[in-house]
């Protein structure tokens, strides 16, 4: 009895831990994020995708221009930092 509570409290608290720490809900689509897909001199190519509970990230504060989308992606030209 003793050791099924302490498997479950040790699986919660590691549950909880990931989530706070972000890495499972990345893992698993639900945060929005954007990777480079090209980068040519100054300018490059991002690919951001939206998650679960925001939509596809803004990256015009950031100096981007939108490119495209396409369903729940959207593709920004950004000059390299």
């Amino acid at each position: 009895m003793v050791l099924r509570i302490a498997l479950v409290t040790g699986l919660a608290l590691s549950l909880m831990a990931a989530i706070a720490n972000g890495s499972l809900l990345r893992r698993i689509g639900a945060s929005a994020g954007c990777s480079v897909v090209r980068s040519t001199g100054h300018v490059q190519l991002e690919r951001c995708h939206a998650g679960w509970f925001k939509g596809v990230p803004n990256l015009a504060a950031h100096g981007c221009t939108l490119v495209s989308t396409t369903g729940k992606q959207a593709y920004w030209s950004c000059p390299v930092s």
